[in-house]
C-alpha cells in the first residue's frame, strides 16, 4: 500500500476463475482516499487462480483529488502454471504522463509478458497508478494459465541378477525397471517392445510360478504395475543361451520417449561329480563314510542326484546306507549320503560297494561317475583242535570212524 494516497479504485474478477481470501464486499466497492474515507485497515486483495485459461482482474482508477495508486496479488497454485500476463487500460494519466507499473513474482517484470518457462506455486504482485484527478480509466489484467503438461517417465536398462537359471522360472520385480517420473506420477505399466530370442517371457496369471499355455507375452504386450508388484512377470528357458528383451514404461498418460534393455545371462544346469572318502575302512570301524555329489557351480533350484548301487557287499548285511538319492539345496554346491559298515564277525573276503549316478534333476552327470568303497574284512580264520585220527587200515564207504 502506497502512502501517496488512495482514490476510487474498483476491482472486479471473473468469479469462475478466482477465489479471494476475503469476501467480495471487502474490495468491490469504493476503496476510499487518504483525506476522508481512507481506512488504515484496508488490505490489498489477493486472488487465487482455480482453473486454467484466461483469468481476469478488472477495475477503474480515478478521478481522484490526489495521485491514485493501488495494488493486488494473484496466487498461482502448484496444480496450474502461469504462461503470460497482459494489461488493457490507460497507459498515461489524465495529464499525459506515463503510468507507473511495478510488477513482480512468478518471473514477471512487465505488464505484458510471456514466460519462456511457465511458473507454478508462486504469487504475482501488481502495483500501478498515476495522476487521475480530472479523469478516470477502466482497466483489465489477464492472467493466462494452463494445466502443467505431462512429463514422460523414464526407466533404466538392467542385467537380471541371481539368474535366470536354465529350466527354472525367473521372477522380475518392479524395481528392476528403474522407473522414474519428474511429475511424481506412479508407474502404470511396462510395454514389451521386443521379445527374447530364446525362452518365454510370460505373465503368470494363475500364480503357480510356471509357464502355462496362453500366458506368453507378445511384442507390444503390456504388464501392469499390479502384476509386477505381485511377481507375475516371469521368464523361463530350457537352454542356456544369453538373450535380452526391450521395454518402455507408461505413467498413465505417456510412454517413455526411450526404450530400454533387460539383459538375461542364463546360468546353465551344473555338472555333477561323485566322490567317496575314504575309499575303504576295516569292517569293525563304525564311522560313517560319506558319498558326496559336487556341483560344478551353484544353482537356483534344488539338484537331485539319484544313485544306483552294486558290488559284492549286501545292503543291511554288510553295510547300511542313509539314502539312495542326494539333494543339493539351491545355492549349495554339494551334498552327501553315508555308508556304515556292519561288523558280522565272519571271516570273508573284502567286499565292495559300487555307487553310480542313475539320473539327475536340474543338473547332469559329468561323463560317467562311479566310486567304489571297500569293506576290509578283519575277522580271523577259524581254528580246529583235538581231532582224532583213525588208525591205519582199510575202511568201507560210510563206515563210522
Amino acid at each position: 500500500m502506497f502512502t501517496m494516497g488512495r482514490a476510487r479504485f474498483c476491482l472486479g474478477i471473473t468469479l469462475a476463475a478466482f477465489v479471494a481470501v476475503f469476501s467480495t464486499s471487502a474490495y468491490a466497492g469504493t476503496l476510499g482516499t487518504e483525506s476522508s474515507d481512507f481506512s488504515p485497515s484496508y488490505t490489498d486483495p489477493l486472488f487465487t487462480v482455480s482453473s486454467a485459461g484466461a483469468n481476469t482482474v478488472t477495475g477503474s482508477i480515478g478521478p481522484s483529488p490526489t495521485d491514485t495508486y493501488d495494488a493486488f496479488s494473484v496466487k498461482i497454485p502448484s496444480s496450474l502454471q502461469v504462461t503470460s500476463i497482459s494489461y488493457s487500460g490507460p497507459a498515461t494519466d489524465g495529464y499525459g504522463a506515463a503510468m507507473n507499473f511495478t510488477i513482480g513474482g512468478c518471473g514477471f517484470s512487465s505488464r505484458n509478458q510471456t514466460l519462456s518457462t511457465p511458473a507454478s506455486n508462486c504469487t504475482i504482485n501488481w502495483t500501478f497508478g498515476a495522476d487521475f484527478q480530472t479523469s478516470s480509466g477502466a482497466w483489465t489484467v489477464t492472467i493466462n494459465t494452463q494445466v502443467p503438461p505431462n512429463t514422460a517417465p523414464t526407466a533404466s536398462s538392467f542385467t537380471a541378477s541371481s539368474g535366470p537359471y536354465e529350466g527354472v522360472a525367473y521372477t522380475f520385480t518392479t524395481s528392476n525397471f528403474g522407473y522414474s517420473d519428474a511429475d511424481g506420477d506412479t508407474l502404470s505399466l511396462i510395454r514389451i517392445t521386443s521379445l527374447p530370442s530364446a525362452g518365454t517371457l510370460y505373465v503368470d496369471a494363475n500364480n503357480n510360478d510356471s509357464y502355462d499355455s496362453g500366458e506368453a507375452l507378445g511384442t507390444n504386450g503390456t504388464v501392469s504395475k499390479a502384476n509386477l508388484d505381485s511377481g507375475n512377470l516371469q521368464y523361463i528357458q530350457n537352454g542356456s543361451s544369453n538373450t535380452s528383451f526391450s521395454f518402455d514404461v507408461n505413467d498413465g498418460t505417456d510412454y517413455s520417449s526411450s526404450t530400454y534393455t533387460a539383459t538375461l545371462k542364463i546360468i546353465a544346469k551344473p555338472a555333477v561329480t561323485l566322490s567317496v572318502n575314504p575309499t575303504s575302512r576295516t569292517e569293525s570301524v563304525a564311522t560313517n563314510t560319506p558319498v558326496t555329489a559336487t556341483l560344478s557351480h551353484t544353482f537356483g533350484a534344488p539338484v537331485t542326484v539319484n544313485l544306483a548301487f552294486s558290488g559284492t557287499a549286501t545292503n543291511s548285511t554288510d553295510y547300511t546306507r542313509s539314502g539312495s538319492a542326494i539333494t543339493i539345496g539351491a545355492g549349495s554346491s554339494s551334498g552327501s549320503i553315508n555308508l556304515a559298515n556292519v561288523d558280522d564277525g565272519i571271516h570273508e573276503n573284502n567286499e565292495t560297494v559300487v555307487t553310480d549316478i542313475a539320473s539327475v534333476t536340474n543338473g547332469f552327470e559329468s561323463g560317467t561317475q562311479q566310486v567304489t568303497y571297500t569293506i576290509i574284512d578283519d575277522d580271523s580264520l577259524p581254528t580246529v583242535s583235538n581231532v582224532a585220527v583213525p588208525a591205519a587200515g582199510s575202511y568201507k564207504a560210510g563206515q563210522n570212524l
